[in-house]
């Protein structure tokens, strides 16, 4: 019931960061390619971020209440 109801608040919030940060990987401009760095490993963190919150976490609690 949790993962139903934080899924679209969890996914909304992720893409429209990472559809921001997006621009920073295309475009040039003055300081961009100092910035590049930053903006992939934010948009690997957000992303692994929200696989590990919808995915992960609720499959080990459905190990765990299945032991018990």
């Amino acid at each position: 019931e949790g993962g139903r109801r934080r899924f679209y608040p969890i996914v909304m919030t992720s893409l429209t960061t990472i559809l921001a940060l997006v621009p920073l990987l295309f475009f040039g401009g003055i300081g961009v390619e100092l910035q590049v760095p930053l903006a992939l490993s934010i948009i690997g963190g957000l992303t692994l971020g929200t696989l590990v919150s919808l995915l992960f976490i609720p499959v080990m609690y459905y190990f765990i209440a299945r032991k018990k």
